[in-house]
């Protein structure tokens, strides 16, 4: 083996095509202790790696997206669209329902799906950066409580369609 060649690689690259090199002798294989270039096996393994492994350098560090989950009544499908339109072209990712409907009853979920489906919208608010909530003349229903309750426990800015007041 020439060291010379390893130089450029961290150890743990060479111990990985080293364990390689060990599993293809042990699996009866055939290992040349030179390839025809030049490059053993285990540099050659090393050099596939950093073949397959996307280098950063040179690039610009790019900013994350803001994320920003969307929460309120499904009654207000329309307005769900609006703000998610309104947001993507502001260039942040926006997490919204996952269905369409007015109600949950059109689509004959059971209450085990509905839970599954409010457990799931919890996990967009953990992913979100902050929540946005669609309260069309005010109104948030239990499930938008609940997630509003969820994302101030865990410390989510929250913002609102329409102004909320305390009365």
């Amino acid at each position: 083996m020439n060291t010379e060649e390893l130089k450029p690689y961290s150890l743990d690259r060479i111990s990985l095509a080293q364990e390689i090199r060990d599993a293809l002798k042990t699996r009866g294989y055939w290992v040349p202790e030179q390839y025809p270039y030049g490059p053993d096996l285990i540099t050659a393994v090393c050099k596939a790696l950093d073949a397959r492994t996307p280098s950063t350098e040179g690039m610009e560090k790019v900013n994350k997206p803001e994320v920003i989950c969307l929460c309120g009544s499904t009654r207000f499908v329309e307005w769900f669209s609006k703000m998610n339109l309104h947001f993507t072209l502001q260039g942040k990712i926006v997490l919204s329902i996952g269905c369409d409907t007015k109600s949950d009853d059109a689509l004959g979920l059971t209450e085990e799906d509905k839970a599954d489906l409010n457990e799931l919208h919890l996990r967009k608010i953990d992913i979100a950066d902050r929540v946005f909530v669609i309260n069309i003349d005010g109104y948030i229903g239990d499930s938008t409580r609940r997630e509003i309750e969820y994302a101030e426990n865990i410390g989510k800015p929250i913002g609102y369609l329409e102004e909320q007041f305390d009365e």
